[in-house]
């Protein structure tokens, strides 16, 4: 062997050493355990969706679902589960997504997307009994609609209706018979007016204005008018001092104006025995349109 061979030789012995013994230098450290993935294995369904689950809390269940279309060059789906199981496609897209939201077994949130990957609607259950109590209903990403059944006996209660995702109108069904009794408008989420169907015709016979922190509430129905003219009518003709119990000084102005009006009955407008009636002009109340109806009460 040259001088020159084994000066090398002499200088790399030394490098093994170390290395060799690099474990032994660092054995004082604890050795560090890999975390097991929450995801686990991906199956496909007989559908040929592609479904990848995950266990959040680590306790061997499934708390998130993502469910997959798989797509082709073409951009149509592959329904084939063996082309599916086996890569066959170009891209995968998420159409459904599962959420256990407070780890009970059982899925609270179900989320459904568009083939642009955009959330179109979500059901949620609020009170964790495996019953959905409200649906949201999306636009371009956005929150247009929230329609809730409180009570879960399968007939809507509330539908919330958003623009540019502020509140924009709510209506309710407050006697539980399926069609809608109230209306309330809102600017920019802020309440403005509330229009009540009272005698369940689905129109809207009195409508209530904010302003300022105040209510004014007017009957704005023809209809509705016409009825409560009827019954006061009747009511004079069998009791000539009805006129002076619970008319007031809006009697006979067609809006229903002054104290105590609008239910023919006494109060504030009755006049004392032995007092004297005096005519006073009624309040001034701005007068509340009724909005045009688009195939529906209430609708602008």
């Amino acid at each position: 062997m040259s001088r020159a061979a084994t000066h090398c030789l002499l200088i790399a012995l030394p490098a093994l050493a170390l290395t060799a013994c690099g474990g032994r230098q660092n054995s004082d450290e604890p050795t560090r355990e890999r975390m097991p993935s929450p995801e686990l294995e991906a199956t496909v369904d007989e559908d040929g969706r592609r479904i990848r689950r995950f266990d959040i809390d680590l306790d061997g269940d499934p708390d998130i679902f993502k469910i997959f279309v798989a797509i082709d060059e073409d951009g149509d789906d592959i329904t084939d589960p063996y082309e599916v199981e086996r890569g066959n496609y170009d891209d995968l897209r998420i159409v459904e997504r599962q959420l256990d939201t407070n780890l009970d077994g059982m899925i609270d949130v179900i989320r459904f997307y568009t083939r642009g990957e955009e959330v179109e609607r979500e059901q949620v259950d609020v009170d964790f009994d495996g019953i959905v109590d409200y649906e949201n209903l999306f636009e371009e990403g956005s929150l247009s609609q929230r329609r809730a059944d409180f009570d879960s006996d399968g007939v809507l209660d509330e539908v919330r209706y958003y623009r540019s995702g502020a509140l924009h109108r709510i209506e309710s069904d407050t006697d539980d018979d399926g069609d809608t009794d109230v209306w309330a408008y809102y600017d920019n989420s802020t309440l403005q007016r509330v229009g009540t169907d009272l005698n369940g015709d689905g129109v809207i016979d009195e409508w209530q204005r904010l302003t300022e922190g105040s209510t004014e509430a007017r009957p704005t129905s023809e209809r509705f008018q016409a009825e409560q003219d009827a019954a006061a009518t009747a009511e004079e003709a069998a009791d000539p001092n009805a006129a002076l119990e619970g008319r007031g000084d809006g009697e006979g102005d067609g809006e229903g104006d002054g104290e105590g009006d609008g239910e023919g009955e006494g109060g504030e407008g009755s006049a004392p025995d032995g007092a004297e009636v005096v005519d006073a002009p009624a309040p001034e109340v701005e007068t509340v349109d009724e909005p045009p109806v688009d195939g529906e009460p209430g609708a602008e």
